[in-house]
């Protein structure tokens, strides 16, 4: 089913080229893993996030983003942080999402190869502020593998759940922890 929905995605992408209309580019949430590690200081949570890429690079700065994501739509199993934050889910505030994590838009007159799973471009995205790697980079040979033609990458995040927390109530997005009293 992924299969067809992507190569559904590619149709269009590649249908619109000349046209030179604007397109946003996906970013695949769906293809993640994620554990707890345990709790790091007040207010953060300890992640590790396996997450893929064409690149090894790709894929570390992928499973950030998956961390966040994880930590918003889906909750952390044996963490802290069992349940997500917005429970209302991703499409409920898409616009608010889309520019928090960085998706970034092409411009399809340009004949450039379009890559739904390259995030490179989301380097100033504003989830970044809240994320940080935990192995400084350097990732154990037993959570790097090549899985066809991607590379799946294993990565402890922390994640700082309370900034996170402050930034959607202050947004509006989630309702504060002390609503109703």
């Amino acid at each position: 089913m992924k299969r067809i929905t992507i190569i559904f995605a590619w149709a269009i992408i590649l249908s619109s080229c000349g046209s030179g209309k604007e397109i946003t580019v996906p970013v695949d949430h769906t293809n993640y893993e994620v554990h707890g590690e345990g709790q790091g200081v007040q207010g953060t949570a300890l992640i590790k996030v396996y997450s893929y890429g064409y690149t090894v690079d790709n894929a570390i700065e992928k499973a950030k983003m998956d961390a966040v994501h994880a930590v918003l739509f889906k909750g952390i199993p044996g963490s802290n942080i069992a349940q997500p934050l917005v429970k209302t889910g991703y499409d409920a505030h898409k616009a608010y999402f889309d520019d928090f994590f960085g998706l970034y838009k092409i411009k399809a007159g340009k004949r450039t190869k379009i890559d739904p799973f390259d995030i490179t471009k989301t380097f100033n995205a504003p989830y970044k502020l809240y994320v940080q790697l935990s192995n400084d980079g350097s990732i154990d040979p037993a959570d790097r593998m090549k899985v066809g033609r991607f590379y799946k990458v294993g990565v402890t995040v922390l994640v700082n759940v309370e900034q996170l927390r402050k930034k959607l109530e202050k947004d509006g997005i989630i309702r504060p922890l002390n609503y109703g009293f």
